[in-house]
């Protein structure tokens, strides 16, 4: 059977005194394209392998590997990021993290060793796409045209429409003599390629047919017009058709965004459970409903405040009203009087389980109560590998106890929610089983749909079971600890499940286990908690942004776009850099990934 297989790398940390100055750009290249083309809905890619960092001899297995052990049906994608440089005789070498500049024939990938690989592959099409200096350099070997960049399953129409086309299609960021650029981005704040930028700009613009795809040629019209203050160059051999490369991002309505909106109102506390849930169920009415017309389109406002809404909803539930009446708010029956032991216990480090009606114990949420406290969030600049987005360090405040999964939501629990009838999708488990290993291949969205099952089924009121905020998960994680990780200044494979062919300080290498782990094999954190670094990426509330200097609270940031979403703690298949207590990770909301899962908070009171 046909596959598509895709190759990931970025190279942006280099050896000291090696000629390469450091770049910002290419892990966050890495990981945008790893979001897009490991999405079943939209890449379909049967493996994607992201690289970040590879030593020369990795850097050169990895890319022979994919290469050589495609069939004559399979279609690979290779993207590099990172440094490209020229030796004396104008050849052109793709740089590792072990690189020297005056030793490139030693230390660094030769481009002609990428063509004759390129060449002799059996694959039916190989599609290669290069941001780095002087990328263009690439095509002099290459046969062919040389042009300026001008109701089956996804998965099965992806592979249908690659049977069509075939042959080396080499989209690369530069001419031969000119270099390539990154950049910050204005909205996100995201250091990333100015070429792959372009590229995840295509690739992720919204369309009006949900049946429209990106092709190649898309992508190099793309980069041709957009591609500012660099040359873009195309290369084809032997080629025919035009291999698509992923299903264009369908385009969101205005209730999607109402939707988004209302929710930052209720997460910034300008909305209480009462009101947000109410106005949410006239957001979702019916669309000939003109009342639900009304607010999507004032959620749809340039400006809009929750003062506006407010006072919209106040005059719809009672009719029109002088602007001091208070807002209404619904009557709060009597509270019972606590109980000797309340329930959740409050008392810290407690752990518990709390019964749902119809499930198995084994499905039921396992939970450890955490203290309010004060910590310190963030890494400082001498901790080693850290990066800009994880500062500034700064003490945060939880001002209050919550709960924490004990472990990451598992597939136990997922499929009993579903047999029980919860409608939740995704949650493929890649062949390696289900029962105690953590969900995978779940989305933001996946895990929102969860947590409101849950509380349903438990009667609690909204966002009582909910995802932690990026705050509540590294303070979870820390446990107390200021060190790179919880277990202290490095990892091993024996505590963590990560790659073990890399290390991180004075680590040794260990056994890369190139899957997850049953949840609460490995040993816990001080609290008590297990896998918060390595197996799966675990989804938190927040919107992807900077730290802004004043958030002080442990209360998730929701950002003006609050797409993309954040995942903490790194997972099996990543180097273990990736898996310190303060790296921070962004994937769109809707992206399913075979690394990233989620775990459980939940409000006490």
């Amino acid at each position: 059977m046909a596959r598509r297989l895709a190759l990931l790398i970025g190279n942006q940390s280099f050896e000291e005194g090696s000629g390469f100055e450091p770049l910002r750009g290419p892990h966050n290249d890495v990981d945008a394209l790893h979001a897009v083309l490991a999405d079943d809905a939209r890449g379909g890619f049967t493996e994607v392998r992201p690289i970040k960092d590879a030593r020369h001899r990795d850097l050169g297995q990895e890319v022979m590997r994919v290469l050589r052990e495609a069939t004559l049906e399979d279609e690979v994608l290779i993207h590099y990021s990172g440094h490209g440089e020229l030796d004396h005789k104008g050849r052109l070498f793709l740089a590792a993290a072990d690189s020297r500049t005056e030793q490139l024939a030693m230390t660094a990938l030769r481009a002609s060793d990428l063509q004759e690989w390129m060449a002799e592959s059996p694959a039916r099409t190989v599609v290669l796409l290069l941001d780095c200096c002087f990328a263009g350099a690439f095509g002099k070997e290459v046969t062919g045209g040389i042009r300026g960049a001008a109701a089956t399953s996804i998965r099965e129409q992806l592979r249908e429409m690659a049977a069509s086309a075939q042959g080396r299609f080499i989209l690369t960021s530069s001419t031969s003599t000119r270099t390539s650029l990154e950049a910050e981005g204005q909205a996100d704040g995201i250091w990333m390629g100015k070429f792959t930028r372009t590229l995840i700009d295509r690739l992720n613009r919204e369309a009006a047919d949900a049946a429209e795809w990106v092709h190649f040629s898309d992508l190099s019209a793309h980069v041709a017009s957009a591609s500012a203050g660099q040359d873009p160059r195309e290369f084809r051999s032997d080629t025919k058709g035009d291999p698509v490369i992923a299903r264009a991002l369908r385009r969101r309505s205005a209730e999607d965004h109402a939707q988004d909106v209302l929710a930052g109102f209720w997460h910034d506390g300008a909305l209480d459970d009462a009101e947000f849930a109410a106005i949410a169920h006239i957001v979702a009415g019916d669309a000939s409903d003109s009342r639900s017309r009304r607010f999507v389109t004032l959620l749809n406002a340039p400006g809009v405040t929750a003062k506006t809404l407010l006072l919209a909803w106040r005059r719809g539930a009672s009719g029109p009203a002088p602007a001091s009446q208070p807002i209404p708010r619904p009557v709060r029956h009597a509270e019972k009087a606590p109980e000797k032991e309340p329930f959740p216990p409050r008392e810290a480090l407690s752990r518990w389980r709390e019964p749902v009606p119809g499930l198995p114990e084994a499905a039921w949420p396992d939970m450890v109560t955490l203290p309010a406290d004060v910590f310190t969030m963030g890494a400082p600049k001498s901790e080693k590998d850290s990066l800009d987005d994880e500062r500034p360090q700064r003490e945060v405040t939880v001002p209050r106890p919550f709960a924490l999964g004990r472990t990451a939501v598992t597939f136990a629990m997922w499929d009993a929610a579903r047999e029980a009838g919860a409608d939740l999708r995704g949650a493929n488990d890649q062949g390696w089983g289900r029962d105690q290993r953590p969900v995978i291949n779940v989305s933001w969205e996946d895990a929102q749909d969860y947590c409101v099952w849950l509380n349903q089924r438990l009667g609690l009121r909204v966002g009582m079971y909910r995802l932690p905020s990026e705050a509540e998960w590294e303070y979870a994680c820390r446990a107390g600890t200021v060190t790179p990780f919880s277990f202290g200044e490095t990892i091993s494979p024996e505590q963590v499940n990560y790659d073990g062919n890399y290390t991180y300080g004075k680590a040794r290498k260990g056994v890369y286990r190139e899957r997850t782990v049953p949840v609460g094999d490995l040993p816990a954190n001080a609290w008590g908690l297990r896998e918060l670094h390595g197996n799966v990426w675990e989804w938190c509330e927040d919107g992807y942004g900077r730290y802004p200097n004043h958030a002080t609270d442990s209360r998730p940031l929701i950002h003006a776009d609050s797409s993309p979403r954040v995942l903490r703690g790194g997972s099996w298949y990543d180097n273990p850099r990736f898996c310190r207590s303060a790296l921070r990770l962004w994937y769109q909301s809707g992206i399913r990934n075979a690394g990233a899962g989620f775990r459980l908070a939940r409000t006490l009171f």
